[in-house]
């Protein structure tokens, strides 16, 4: 394998030993550890009013989760279950604090922590509710691991409702971005805590009646095992499904949308230029790349090149369709592709006739260092007039800061290359993989500018709240750092004590093969310096929501990847399939649905949509496709309800499924 190729491999590390790790990830306790003292630990957060609520009186639920543990006595592991309460109370400011009570120092780990975070953001944003308007508790106990994130979040949503749980039922799985419910692990195990506490229902995953007994090595028809422990195991895909089983009530739903989206006229011919333009830069690129010399072009840049090619027909094909969303998306891969090709082409040539440091040099120079600060003054200058043009300069200032992360990182690999004779290997690795990444982070500035024509030719709502866009950045920001938390524990952790290397090495590899992840992770060590860099007001709110909503879109992606459905992949590291197939084809339909739904609402108040609707289209084409398709489908259908419901929630035409009581 040639070093360019070699460096950009996606690095497949996550080996079957790995992958058995996160399957039996649940929540875990410490046998045999009591309460002694109680600690409590909160995380701030603020997010938008979006109308004005009645007023909730205070309630709390007292449920309980299922768990695994270690008893030293059998010396092996076995099932319970443990009490929690969650209390949730009329709010004096907007500023909520989630409280974590502990029964140890330390008691509630990461997971449980990012869990609990997630379940409230979960039930306020299911229900349009403001989780700046309660102050949330949760008594959990000593406990770590995800899988109680689906109870939780049910707990909260019958505390804000007014309902109550079933005695004899309880449930096991975490609770995803997109309010599915997430795979766990030792679900045998935890049944038969479950029959000792006389429960009669259990609700497990969809897509986990066979699962791995870590005692007998064994896989288990969890459904059958019920059966004999005298309880029913039921399968659920989503929140709402859970809901009305654990309290035998309906969670109120948005209104079902009876037609498909559709852009506006204007924002067709807008979005139609656009795709036009990339397709002409593809061909010209290509016809630069034939006239470079084929001595310096290898099998990795022919194979690019085939692909803008074969990008151009599909991108067509689209556009010939109306289907905007992917002919968009499409002919900017397609230029991207043919980029990437033309510049390894220009290096491999400087690096033969020139040598490795001259190309290093070379790059150090790069524009795309000017770029970035032409865009960030032109993002700087653009005042919104409603709201749809204020999504389109959020989507913008997220394409900047990863551009920005990636143009760091390739800076990074450069600065720290080493000049010695005998690391000539190491040289061509950096400069190659900086040169990918100064590419990426063009293809970042192109849909950033792309953005902001875009935004201006769209009309919309007025923006009702400039108070929102700040609380919402900080609500999406600790809710993308959550994930990423739950990442590092249940994916880079193990990954790193599997392979003998760092945690650092472990992040590293990771990047090289999740490219949502390694966006992610770049977005967050950015946010302090727009803070810094940035003038305090509605300019920098714009700026950090935009990053946060990538970064969030991300990372629940990456989560979705590796924990949520178990991507599998091949030699190269590419998705060849899911290990929670029918869990993903659930959470397809179900994402799908609740992205419509959104997107018709905030229509109806009078905005122009476009950039949900391009991502809801685009989304509908790769469902159809191969696995690493349907992860993006899937990606693309979140980030279509995410910008719809941040639509509503700054002009204010999200109605609020209010408290029962």
């Amino acid at each position: 394998m040639t070093t360019r190729s070699r460096v950009l491999s996606i690095i497949a590390l996550v080996t079957t030993s790995l992958s058995l790790a996160v399957m039996l990830v649940g929540c875990s306790l410490d046998l045999g550890r009591k309460t002694t003292t109680t600690t409590a630990s909160s995380t701030t957060m603020l997010q938008a009013s979006t109308t004005t609520l009645p007023a909730v009186a205070g309630g709390a639920l007292t449920a309980q989760y299922l768990f695994t543990e270690y008893d030293p006595i059998q010396g092996t592991r076995i099932g319970g279950t443990g009490d929690f309460t969650v209390t949730i109370d009329p709010a004096t400011s907007k500023k909520v604090s989630v409280g974590i009570q502990e029964s140890e120092v330390s008691g509630a780990g990461a997971q449980t922590r990012a869990s609990v975070w997630g379940s409230c953001l979960a039930a306020t944003s299911l229900l349009n509710l403001n989780i700046a308007d309660f102050r949330f508790n949760y008594d959990v106990g000593f406990v770590d691991g995800p899988s109680a994130g689906g109870i939780y979040t049910a707990a909260a949503l019958a505390v804000l409702l007014g309902d109550d749980f079933r005695p004899d039922a309880i449930m096991t799985g975490a609770i995803n971005p997109d309010f599915s419910i997430g795979p766990v692990g030792g679900i045998p195990l935890k049944l038969e805590g479950a029959a000792e506490a006389g429960k009669r229902l259990v609700l497990v995953p969809m897509g986990q009646r066979f699962d791995f007994d870590s005692r007998t090595r064994e896989w288990v028809d969890v459904v059958e095992k019920g059966r004999t422990l005298g309880m029913e195991v039921r399968e659920v895909a989503d929140i709402y499904q859970a809901y009305r089983l654990l309290t035998g009530k309906a969670l109120p739903q948005p209104t079902p949308a009876p037609e498909e989206p559709e852009l506006s006229q204007v924002a067709y011919g807008a979005v139609l230029a656009q795709a036009d333009s990339w397709l002409t830069l593809t061909r010209q690129r290509l016809e630069a790349y034939t006239e470079l010399p084929d001595e310096y072009k290898s099998d990795y840049e022919e194979g690019r090149a085939s692909r803008a090619e074969s990008t151009i027909d599909r991108a067509n094909k689209y556009l010939s369709q109306g289907l905007l969303g992917p002919g968009y998306f499409t002919s900017l891969m397609s230029a991207f592709h043919a980029t990437v090709a033309y510049n390894y082409v220009e290096t491999e040539q400087i690096i033969k006739d020139q040598g490795d440091l001259a190309a290093a040099d070379v790059l150090a120079q790069s524009k795309i260092h000017d770029a970035l600060a032409d865009t960030k003054d032109r993002l700087l200058a653009t005042e919104p007039q409603n709201v749809s043009q204020a999504l389109a300069l959020m989507q913008a200032w997220g394409h900047w800061t990863a551009a920005s992360g990636l143009v760091d990182d390739a800076d990074r690999e450069l600065t720290n290359m080493s000049t010695e004779p005998d690391a000539g290997s190491e040289r061509l690795d950096a400069i190659y993989l900086a040169v990918y990444n100064f590419t990426r982070a063009y293809q970042a500035l192109w849909a950033a500018n792309d953005a902001l024509a875009l935004g201006d030719t769209l009309e919309g709502s007025p923006i009702r709240s400039t108070e929102a866009l700040d609380q919402l950045a900080e609500a999406y920001r600790l809710a993308a750092n959550a994930n990423l938390e739950t990442i590092r524990a249940l994916v880079v952790l193990p990954m790193a004590k599997e392979e003998g290397i760092t945690e650092d090495q472990a992040e590293a590899v990771l990047a090289y093969q999740d490219g949502n992840y390694a966006e992610a992770s770049a977005i967050a060590s950015y946010y302090r310096f727009l803070d810094k860099v940035l003038p305090e007001g509605p300019q920098r709110d714009y700026a950090i929501l935009g990053a946060a909503l990538t970064s969030f879109a991300d990372s629940a992606t990456s989560l979705a990847d590796h924990y949520s459905y178990q991507a599998e992949r091949d030699a190269d590291g590419y998705i060849t399939g899911f290990t929670s197939e029918k869990a993903l084809a659930a959470s397809l339909d179900f994402s799908r649905g609740r992205a419509r739904a959104m997107i018709a609402e905030v229509a109806e108040g009078g905005n122009d949509v476009a950039l949900p609707i391009l991502y809801y289209q685009n989304a509908g084409v790769e469902r159809e496709g191969d696995a690493e398709n349907k992860l993006s489908a899937l990606s693309d259908y979140w980030t279509a309800g995410l910008y719809a419901r941040v639509a509503g929630i700054l002009s204010q035409t999200l109605k609020p499924l209010a408290p029962r009581r």
